[in-house]
């Protein structure tokens, strides 16, 4: 850079600079090294090792700062606090615990793929994530000849009913996993049940908010599972519902609380499934679980050859027969 390319009061400074005594060169550089401008200015000019040993500490020195720049400094310094305050928060670790009375065949596929778990009884579901703060998903895992008995003895109706319970109070997502190598048909029968019937109890499962999975065997199962865990570990966690809230103070802790069979009567959980066929509201409902107590004997009354009722007040011919297509299918 050529002298003349200096502002006309940075030149005056420069050519006194080596006629004055270190007091006056402090008094004169001191205010004008603050600014990046002048200093990347002065510093080529200042051919001397003398002169450049006089000008770096005074452009160095933090008692050099003009109002100006202290102001700049500030700024920057709010501004990487708020960077600061911006950053994410680690995302927390998310861990899997099966229920220890699930088959030895679940926990020896779980064995073979190195995947890491906990093994104790679970008060609902028989697979649960859960971070230190907070369940995410609870997993409900059902063969297709358990679940056609669990429907026949009312067991999935409130298995459901205290998994939904818990995932509305923690916001964790219920998924019913449904394993079995085929779909059945429409039309076919299961267990006594009508594989119509079964699957519209599915259906209704997935309205109240379960997550219904079909899967081929236990392998397909774990797969699953494990496709679950790693989505959660990334940051993929799912809700309940998307605006739940979940105040853990107000529930003393929060995840604490227990979701036991007893605090669910199963003659409601019968009379929900019964709703599932078309016609029957809750109060007919009510009648026919009061007059027959589980699905064999409803299904034992509907198979005898006539065509009366059920002996349910309100409870018709076309309604029989619309229960019975549901339950058992047409013979």
């Amino acid at each position: 850079m050529d002298l003349v390319d200096v502002p006309v009061r940075e030149r005056m400074v420069v050519k006194k600079v080596t006629s004055r005594a270190r007091s006056s060169l402090r008094s004169r550089l001191l205010p004008l090294a603050a600014t990046s401008s002048l200093r990347s200015r002065l510093l080529p000019l200042a051919a001397t090792s003398s002169l450049r040993s006089r000008l770096l500490p005074l452009a160095a020195t933090s008692r050099a700062r003009s109002p100006s720049t202290v102001a700049l400094c500030r700024r920057r310094s709010v501004s990487a606090n708020m960077v600061d305050e911006s950053t994410p928060a680690p995302t927390p670790t998310y861990e899997l615990t099966i229920d220890g009375r699930e088959p030895p065949r679940v926990f020896e596929s779980f064995a073979e793929a190195s995947i890491r778990h906990d093994r104790r009884n679970l008060d609902v579901g028989d697979f649960e994530i859960a971070s230190s703060e907070r369940v995410a998903i609870v997993v409900e895992r059902k063969t297709w000849s358990d679940l056609v008995s669990s429907v026949a003895g009312r067991r999935l109706a409130d298995q459901t009913a205290r998994i939904v319970e818990k995932c509305k109070n923690v916001g964790a997502r219920p998924v019913l996993l449904i394993e079995h190598d085929r779909v059945v048909g429409w039309n076919g029968k299961s267990g006594g049940l009508g594989n119509k019937f079964i699957d519209c109890c599915l259906t209704k499962y997935a309205l109240e908010g379960f997550s219904v999975v079909r899967t081929k065997d236990v392998e397909h199962t774990r797969d699953v599972v494990d496709w679950l865990l790693r989505r959660c570990r990334d940051g993929k966690v799912p809700t309940f519902t998307p605006e739940f809230a979940f105040d853990r103070a107000a529930e003393g802790g929060g995840g604490t609380r227990r979701f036991r069979k007893k605090d669910y009567g199963e003659d409601n959980a019968w009379r929900d499934m019964l709703t599932t066929v078309r016609g029957v509201s809750k109060a007919k409902a009510s009648k026919i679980v009061t007059k027959y107590r589980n699905a064999p004997a409803l299904i034992e009354a509907l198979l005898r050859e006539d065509d009366a009722g059920l002996g349910v007040d309100g409870i018709g011919k076309k309604l029989r027969l619309d229960i019975k297509n549901a339950l058992v299918g047409p013979l």
